[in-house]
Parts: structure tokens; C-alpha cells; sequence
């Protein structure tokens, strides 16, 4: 059984630009769904050393968001929070004192899944790391 429109003609054409379509809005469908961010190609997770063991909590805001760690040992990681670009790291005492702030470039691609950023000496620095 072929199928025809009014006037006659076949409408295969019409079934298969229909057929396009959809496919078309699938795929943008699913490029414009958000994932999750592949480990090293849109950001770092930072993993925070706190050499003088001064900082009781961490606040990290970049990239249009913040969150605050509590950091109880002196290597903490902050895991599945993903920051690149201009960063800032407020460090607080266990009764939310402000102790420390520091500032930060965090590279948005890189061949591993972590930034360091080492407070050793109360000055900070970040770099990436590989653990």
C-alpha cells in the first residue's frame, strides 16, 4: 500500500524530513542536557592541604558558585565540585573566624582530575596534582 496525500503525490518525502526533525531535536535535546563533567576537560576538583593545621572550615567560591568544607585533617579533598578560573579560598577557625583568604587560577583542562592548592605557610598556592 503506498501512502498519498490529497493531490496524489507520494508523501515518503514528508515522512522523512519528519523523521529528520526528530532526530535533529534528540540530539540537541542531549547536547543541551546537562552531564557530568568529565574528569580533567571542564575543571578541577581541589584537594586542600592545610600545612599549619590552622583552618577548621574552607569556603571555595568560583565559577559562579561556592560551598564551605569543614576540613578536620590537613589534607581534605572537596570531591564532585568542579572550579576553574579565578578562584577564592576563605579559611575560617573552628568558630568561623576568618583567618586566611586566598586567590587562585585553576586551569580548566588538564590530563588529571585534581588541583592542589598547599596552605603550608598561610600564603597558599595551587598547582595540579596527580592524586
Amino acid at each position: 500500500m503506498r501512502l498519498t496525500d490529497a493531490c496524489g503525490r507520494s508523501n515518503t518525502n514528508r515522512r522523512l524530513a519528519t523523521l529528520m526533525a526528530i532526530a535533529l531535536l534528540a540530539v540537541g535535546v542531549s547536547v543541551a542536557t546537562p552531564s557530568p563533567v568529565a574528569a580533567g576537560i571542564n575543571g578541577q576538583q581541589i584537594h586542600f592541604f592545610d600545612g599549619l593545621g590552622a583552618d577548621s572550615n574552607v569556603c571555595v567560591s568560583g565559577n559562579g558558585t561556592s560551598n564551605c568544607w569543614s576540613t578536620p585533617w590537613s589534607d581534605t579533598r572537596f570531591y564532585n565540585w568542579w572550579w576553574w578560573g579565578y578562584v577564592q579560598y576563605h579559611e575560617y577557625d573552628p568558630f568561623w573566624n576568618l583567618i586566611g583568604f586566598n586567590d587562585d587560577t585553576v586551569v580548566r583542562v588538564s590530563p588529571w582530575d585534581w588541583w592542589c592548592f598547599n596552605d603550608a605557610n598561610g600564603s597558599g598556592s595551587g598547582s595540579i596534582c596527580s592524586s
